[in-house]
């Protein structure tokens, strides 16, 4: 039996080619990557950097590392800038609040599984190559924003995302109620 392909099925042939090398290329998401296609997106933390930078697990067995998305922890691995934390001049006390930024995130995160979810308006990478993202703890909590209401971070406010009005307002409040970090600044 004698088979003739038609143009049509040459047409096919050549689109499926072309698309599979475009998948390979990493022109097209094909929900297979490892940040996946969309926000439900569920990891498992298997280490904490610090304070705002988890790496996390994909249930594929792929890894990564995640900058959490628009906090910023003290320092603990570099020198603080006190400029950053307005009012807070001493680097030993940010280094010391970056350490308790640290443990709290490792106690809510660590060895847990979260689910991911990316800004509408942000890159999904940053400048060193991590994965930018809002971490949801499995109630459906937002980590990123206690983080910030609990005194441990400030706002990362040098870049744009989705929910910087409600970061700022967050982090006037612990400034106000001196949560956390923010205990050290002057009552005036």
């Amino acid at each position: 039996m004698s088979y003739c392909m038609t143009e049509n099925h040459l047409k096919l042939i050549a689109i499926t080619i072309c698309l599979f090398l475009a998948s390979l290329s990493g022109c097209i998401d094909t929900g297979n990557n490892n940040a996946g296609s969309d926000d439900t997106n569920l990891v498992t933390v298997t280490k904490v950097v610090d304070g705002d930078t988890i790496d996390i697990r994909y249930s594929n067995g792929t890894t990564e590392r995640v900058r959490l998305l628009g906090v910023d922890t003290p320092e603990t691995h570099t020198d603080n800038e006190p400029e950053e934390f307005e009012g807070i001049d001493n680097a030993s006390y940010l280094y010391e609040w970056g350490e308790k930024a640290s443990d709290y995130t490792s106690d809510i995160l660590k060895d847990k599984n979260v689910r991911l979810e990316y800004d509408n308006i942000s890159d999904r990478n940053g400048y060193y190559g991590r994965l930018l993202a809002y971490v949801y703890l499995q109630n459906g909590t937002m980590y990123n924003r206690m983080l910030i209401k609990n005194g441990y971070a400030r706002v990362y406010d040098e870049a744009e995302i989705e929910y910087m009005d409600e970061f700022l307002e967050l982090e006037k409040e612990a400034r106000e109620n001196r949560e956390g970090l923010w205990a050290v600044l002057n009552s005036s």
